[in-house]
């Protein structure tokens, strides 16, 4: 009896022993379960994170193309004004031109007869004569300044 008490205690402790070992294999294999859940946990959440880290890319990215092409268009509107400017400047500098002439021949033309008239011995209707024609000369002036004056009306 003795041995089969011995035996006994031996399948307890064997059972004991057994029994401690699948529970640390089973605590070992909660642990390994744990960690890869944890680590899925943590792969999911990069995931998520860099797939909206994408979606925010592309976000900025179509709304800087949009701006960009916002400014494209503005820089050919610039461009487009700018080339109508420099018309309109070509445009004054032609009119400034024409108006200078205008104004300057008859002056020069009266300046002329003011000169003949007093440099020279003309007779009293000679000299009546001219100082006709400056007085047209300086009324065709007059009308011409007012008429470039009032073009800024």
């Amino acid at each position: 009896m003795s041995d089969s008490l011995y035996n006994k205690e031996q399948a307890q402790i064997v059972g004991l022993l057994e029994l401690d070992l699948k529970e640390k294999e089973n605590q070992l294999l909660q642990e390994k379960n744990k960690a890869s859940q944890n680590q899925i946990k943590w792969r999911n959440s990069l995931l998520i994170g860099g797939g909206l880290f994408l979606l925010l890319i592309l976000f900025f990215m179509f709304k800087y193309r949009k701006i960009g092409k916002q400014i494209a268009r503005l820089i050919t509107e610039l461009n487009r004004k700018n080339r109508h400017l420099k018309e309109i400047d070509e445009n004054k500098n032609v009119l400034f031109s024409i108006v200078s002439h205008d104004l300057r021949s008859p002056i020069a033309a009266m300046t002329q007869l003011m000169d003949d008239t007093v440099l020279s011995s003309l007779s009293y209707d000679e000299k009546e004569e001219a100082f006709k024609e400056i007085r047209l000369q300086l009324t065709q002036t007059s009308r011409n300044v007012k008429q470039f004056t009032g073009l800024g009306e």
